[in-house]
């Protein structure tokens, strides 16, 4: 009997020190492949070691949102951790009334995002902890639907830092007058 519970307490310590070790990371594993693009690990396939970097990645979908006169769009982006992560934000336009791709680029940058720290550049854009960018989206002669996918990555393991809201709203004369505000929130609004 006596050896069936120090068997039994060594086999309880030994599990709570391995789950205790192991860190819960938000997002995917992902490694930089041979030709330089980051791709999810899998470690069935891909050898690595302790001088690998890995990077955690984890993506969510903007479904479609009009754009055009009387219709404007805003993206509100939030990094919540307390970490540095890269946003990026891949828009796909098409038009409202014919259906086909479309090549604009209406979106203007505010807060964290600028010109030299974009979204839709191939870095992304770097985001500092605990701020917040916007991306507004407005189209003066036509009508256009958004959608795209949004992702970041970031070198450290750690909770979910991402909160996006997407807010759409009308005016029936242009800029005043009767209208509507529609928000929908990536995720459900919880981090992802």
């Amino acid at each position: 009997m006596l050896k069936k519970l120090i068997i039994a307490s060594i086999a309880i310590t030994f599990s709570i020190s391995v789950s205790a070790s192991e860190p819960v990371c938000a997002g995917i594993e992902m490694i930089y492949d041979e030709n330089g693009e980051l791709i999810p690990l899998d470690r069935s396939v891909h050898q690595i070691d302790e001088s690998t970097p890995i990077f955690y990645r984890n993506s969510e979908f903007i479904p479609n949102v009009s754009i055009g006169p009387r219709r404007f769009t805003n993206i509100y982006v939030k990094n919540i951790s307390d970490r540095a992560v890269n946003f990026f934000f891949e828009p796909v336009y098409h038009s409202y009334t014919s259906g086909q791709l479309a090549t604009v680029s209406p979106e203007q940058l505010y807060g964290v995002f600028e010109s030299a720290n974009s979204p839709m550049s191939s870095s992304g854009a770097f985001m500092l902890a605990n701020t917040l960018g916007r991306i507004y989206f407005y189209y003066s002669s036509q009508e256009y639907q958004l959608s795209g996918n949004i992702y970041w990555d970031s070198a450290t393991c750690s909770t979910s830092p991402m909160v996006v809201t997407v807010e759409s709203y009308f005016y029936q004369n242009y800029s005043s007058g009767r209208g509507g505000i529609d928000n929908y929130y990536v995720n459900n609004g919880q981090p992802f």
